[in-house]
């Protein structure tokens, strides 16, 4: 109550000293004003939710972005260069760096014969105590099959519709994903996949490769961190990855990693092999 008091008479006491302010250049008259309440708040409105489609479009559906999905792996691996930067760091509790980090810039271009290759552009010495990264852990940073969905064979995963919501300024069907086997020495992911209403291409998607790996003495050799992997429409038809975070902890070392694609560009190579005669 006094907290309420004090604020009330501090409010009266502005009212009054503007009120003779403004007597004194002849324009109010003193004497009891009107009090008028504050506006109430009106909360916003809620969220107007999206109909779900048919249920006998849902395979059909599935059907689409499964093909569109196949599409664009292919066109990642043998089609497009890019220039891919990683960057793993640890951080203490309050999500502070502690000073320890793997940074790499890599270009993604193909030979004139259409080889894929990786040119490292800033390579500075890794930081890193706590946390190893791993050959394979760097063969996973260039696959785009990690940031890709490999359900070209539908029949190999589980696929089920979840929801149909806003997403920034798309609308999108939302999908659960998950293969129907491990199996050692593959990459497949788990988790979920939003699919864009329009055009059935996955724009977002929030999981991991899966299986980890394990020694025989049940110790982790390999373990996939869960990451969300956002996408961005290139070339006016593709939605490619551009952005890819993961924060988890690892052991006892809390890890941030974030990889960024650009400069996507369409490979064509402007070499012509001649034939020379004798």
């Amino acid at each position: 109550m006094t907290v309420g008091f004090r604020a009330r008479r501090g409010w009266v006491l502005l009212g009054v000293l503007a009120g003779c302010a403004l007597a004194a250049q002849g324009q109010v008259r003193l004497g009891p004003q009107p009090i008028t309440a504050p506006p109430i708040p009106v909360p916003p409105p809620p969220a107007v939710r999206l109909a779900d489609p048919p249920a006998a479009q849902i395979p059909e559906i599935i059907r689409k972005f499964a093909a569109n999905e196949a599409v664009s792996r292919q066109l990642l691996k043998h089609s497009y260069t890019y220039t891919e930067s990683i960057d793993v760091y640890l951080v203490d509790d309050d999500g502070n760096p502690i000073g320890q980090s793997f940074q790499q810039t890599d270009d993604i271009n193909f030979t004139p014969d259409g080889q894929r290759e990786i040119t490292c552009t800033w390579c500075p010495q890794p930081t890193l105590r706590d946390v190893r990264v791993t050959e394979e852990d760097l063969d996973d940073f260039f696959n785009m099959d990690m940031y890709a969905v490999a359900i070209q064979d539908l029949n190999d995963y589980d696929v089920k519709y979840l929801d149909h919501e806003k997403l920034d300024q798309l609308t999108a069907y939302r999908f659960s994903v998950r293969p129907k086997r491990i199996l050692k020495g593959h990459r497949d992911f788990a988790g979920t996949i939003w699919v864009d209403d329009q055009y059935f291409q996955i724009v977002k998607s929030v999981g991991k490769a899966v299986p980890d790996e394990f020694d025989k003495h049940g110790q982790p050799e390999n373990v996939f961190l869960p990451f969300t992997t956002y996408r961005q429409l290139i070339d006016k038809q593709h939605w490619f990855p551009v952005y890819t975070s993961t924060d988890s902890m690892l052991g006892d070392s809390h890890v941030k990693m974030v990889i960024q694609f650009k400069n996507y560009k369409r490979f064509g190579s402007t070499v012509r092999i001649i034939p020379v005669g004798p």
